[in-house]
């Protein structure tokens, strides 16, 4: 059986500078997404010294709104720490990339990207772009594929009710993509409305305990692949114009802090994570591997014919297929 969640030491390979003193980096708040981000990044934050004291992002804008407050100038000289996909559902562009579904063989390839020119190149053109300076990027979440039955091959997913991020991508599979609240999720399997749901880990967990809550033996996701779908990126970002009124020795010493700060984010995300999976696997879930790469495959080739209108180009995926 693989197990595609790799061991933490993984993010220790990373390339990142070491941090200045803190001495060197302004006192600039940061404010975090709640969930996890906001449980597990705080005491980085601090250690890091990119700031003293953490808030909660979601009191200072609404999620939809986050990307176009950092673009506008609203944020301030503020720090926004949040899943990447929160800049780039209003914000598309190069960086969007990272969210796609297999985009990353696994997690050893994501932390391969977190070192690579191209992240470099995708982050210099988001700033340019879109007026966001990305100063760090790590590791947020997994995505995977829960389901009522095993989904080894191709054929598996022809007229699919398949519901969850990343779900019309599976159009190409010949899927049917669903849009159905998680909370919905349980009823609508015992109901026969749903078959499969793409989440991450810790609604994965949730989603399945509540589900032999409520359904017991009843038609309900027994099922998870052992491959994600996607690796969702962790951002550490700020305004591009604020960022560029610092002094270049303060902002070299507040990328080098919130690199810090996201290598160990990182760590401890992923950890929950592979504590969750090994959960899943032991107790709830039935584990099985994909045999048939053409599923793989389909997905990739559609998400190349969309690559222009996402805001990424054929050439990152190319160069993002030849990390190693």
């Amino acid at each position: 059986m693989k197990r595609h969640l790799v061991a933490c030491a993984v993010l220790a390979l990373l390339a990142l500078p070491v941090p200045a003193s803190s001495d060197s980096v302004p006192a600039l708040s940061v404010w975090l997404a709640a969930g996890d981000i906001g449980a597990l990044c705080a005491e980085p934050v601090k250690a890091a010294g990119l700031a003293k004291d953490t808030g909660a992002l979601e009191t200072l804008f609404p999620v939809f709104q986050v990307g176009e407050a950092l673009k506008s100038g609203q944020s301030g000289d503020k720090i926004f720490g949040m899943p990447l996909n929160w800049l780039t559902r209003t914000l598309p562009g190069r960086l969007s990339l990272a969210n796609e579904p297999y985009a990353f063989r696994d997690v050893s390839h994501f932390s391969a990207y977190m070192s690579s020119d191209l992240l470099h190149d995708q982050i210099q053109d988001f700033a340019a772009g879109q007026g966001v300076r990305v100063l760090a990027v790590g590791y947020s979440s997994q995505y995977f594929v829960l389901s009522t039955k095993p989904l080894p091959e191709k054929k598996g997913y022809v007229n699919l009710k398949i519901a969850g991020s990343n779900a019309p991508w599976f159009s190409a599979l010949g899927a049917v993509p669903q849009q159905i609240p998680w909370a919905e999720m349980a009823p609508a399997v015992s109901l026969g409305m749903l078959d499969a749901a793409i989440l991450p880990l810790k609604l994965s967990n949730a989603f399945s305990k509540k589900s032999v809550e409520m359904l017991g033996n009843s038609p309900r996701l027994s099922y998870i692949q052992s491959e994600p779908i996607s690796v969702w990126a962790l951002v550490f970002a700020m305004n591009e114009t604020a960022f560029q009124g610092l002094p270049v020795a303060v902002r070299d010493a507040l990328t080098a802090s919130a690199q810090a700060a996201a290598r160990d984010c990182s760590s401890k995300l992923l950890h929950a994570d592979k504590t969750i999976f090994d959960e899943l696997a032991s107790d709830t879930l039935k584990v099985y591997d994909l045999t048939d790469r053409g599923i793989v495959d389909a997905i990739r080739n559609a998400r190349s014919a969309a690559a222009a209108e996402a805001g990424w180009t054929a050439e990152d995926l190319r160069r993002l297929s030849d990390i190693q």
